[in-house]
């Protein structure tokens, strides 16, 4: 049901390159006081979208994956896991930039087109590199992006992204 009807409920991960992201979370903490990764109830019940106002969850996070501009190997000893890097909006794509490097890739377009439609409510990124996935034509840079309402502060929204980058992960 979710490869057929993608927009009714919240895809599997493994539509990234349709959706251009993960399914969106948010992170719970467990009896045992462990953070774990669940669907974010809010971004499921307004029909796996955000609106760019008070429907959007305060926190939320997602990967997204997108071939980096040139061969891991010349950028290897600075994009490391963890590694923060900038999103850009410039014009209908979203650059991804290093502080030293520059420019290290485009995000898909789909995604991309998001951004563009929240621009105006200005949402709070934090986006740190997941890992660095070998693939035939192109290295693919794995992402893991926070989302935060303008009202968060940002000591919280580092929290939330090292708690979600250290959070053990389910295999989808």
């Amino acid at each position: 049901m979710a490869f057929a009807e993608d927009r009714i409920i919240a895809p599997p991960d493994v539509v990234v390159s349709s959706w251009g992201k993960s399914r969106v979370y948010s992170l719970f903490q467990t009896p045992q006081h462990q953070w774990r990764h669940r669907v974010c109830q809010a971004w499921f019940d307004n029909g796996c979208i955000f609106f760019g106002d008070s429907r959007d969850p305060d926190l939320s996070h997602f990967w997204t994956e997108f071939p980096l501009t040139r061969p891991w190997t010349v950028m290897s000893q600075e994009l490391n896991a963890g590694t923060r890097v900038r999103l850009e909006l410039d014009g209908d794509q979203v650059q991804v930039k290093h502080r030293e490097i520059g420019q290290i890739g485009t995000l898909p377009a789909v995604l991309a087109r998001e951004f563009a439609r929240q621009a105006s409510s200005q949402p709070q990124t934090l986006s740190l590199i997941d890992s660095i996935l070998p693939a035939s034509e192109a290295n693919i840079c794995k992402l893991l992006v926070t989302r935060a309402s303008e009202s968060i502060l940002s000591t919280q929204i580092v929290e939330y992204a090292t708690n979600a980058f250290c959070a053990e992960r389910a295999k989808c």
